[in-house]
């Protein structure tokens, strides 16, 4: 692909139709990060509400599976490592789950509920961020 950056492509099987925005990436982990209009709306108002200083750290856990969770005043870990970022909020993960997302498309989506992580900060609206992903293309 001349010229072409892979984190400009639209995933044509979003389930909502509704893809936005993308993140930008971090040299050594080839990962696509995205979000739904619906989650950049939620974001937006995240934002405005509790300022600077959040992140998301995608989870590694039995618990949570991958689930993205929106954290403020996280401290991070050693091994814990810059994934990209969406709507200017970083995205982290572990160093493991790191190499596991490589070569993925991650798009940040939001559902009603609040499942199974309460330290996320949208859980308060009775909402919860999710990603929703796939293979990258061979480029």
């Amino acid at each position: 692909m001349s010229g072409e950056d892979p984190r400009d492509r639209v995933i044509p099987s979003d389930p909502s139709g509704a893809l936005t925005g993308r993140g930008s990436g971090v040299t050594g982990v080839a990962v696509s990060l995205q979000v739904t209009r619906r989650a950049q709306a939620l974001l937006e108002d995240l934002q405005r509400e509790h300022g600077e200083g959040l992140l998301f750290m995608i989870s590694g856990g039995c618990c949570d599976a991958t689930s993205p969770m929106l954290l403020k005043g996280f401290h991070l870990g050693l091994s814990d490592r810059r994934l990209g970022e969406v709507e200017g909020i970083p995205v982290y993960a572990s160093e493991e789950q790191a190499r596991r997302l490589g070569g993925y498309e991650l798009v940040f989506d939001v559902v009603d509920g609040t499942g199974g992580h309460g330290f996320s900060l949208e859980g308060a609206r009775r909402k919860r961020f999710v990603l929703r992903s796939r293979r990258r293309a061979e480029e």
